[in-house]
């Protein structure tokens, strides 16, 4: 489907921008949870090293927020290989420079590092996904997290009011 991705119908609501028409009464609402960790054909975990560590991380952060659910463990999962994998391109790229350079003869011939190649696209699906859980400054208003004090929530309509 072509354009614009739908807005949420709590955004809508509170845009002011509700019509019956254009609200989507079985629009999921996942509760709140960290999901397990899937466990790989070996039977082990498939996240391990910086990847695990990136996912105990981050994972309390976003249920803080209420941007969590089991639904999202397979993006989750994506995201902290991108950031173990970005990570680890960046360390070579630092210690090996951005251009590398062979013996071509006489000549000395350069050529881009690969592991630049592997950090800019992954920063760059790094960022998609940070956009999704909400991880970045510019996307910080385009969500409503949870309160974080109980008594701050509010219930029915008056959750969308001052």
């Amino acid at each position: 489907m072509g354009g614009r991705p739908r807005k949420p119908t709590k955004l809508k609501i509170l845009q002011g921008t509700q019509k019956p028409s254009r609200i989507n009464p079985r629009e999921p609402e996942p509760d709140v949870e960290i999901p397990d960790i899937p466990i790989g054909s070996d039977g082990g975990p498939v996240l391990t090293g910086q990847e695990k560590a990136e996912w105990d991380y981050i994972t309390p952060l976003l249920e803080e927020q209420g941007l969590i659910a089991k639904i999202n463990r397979n993006s989750l999962v994506r995201y902290c290989i991108l950031s173990a994998q970005f990570l680890e391109a960046k360390a070579m790229v630092d210690e090996q420079g951005a251009v590398l350079s062979e013996l071509d003869g006489k000549k000395c011939k350069p050529f881009r590092n690969p592991w630049d190649r592997v950090k800019i696209d992954n920063g760059a699906e790094l960022r998609r996904l940070e956009s999704d859980f909400c991880m970045t400054n510019t996307t910080y208003g385009k969500f409503h997290a949870k309160p974080n004090d109980e008594s701050k929530k509010k219930k029915g309509a008056d959750r969308f009011f001052k």
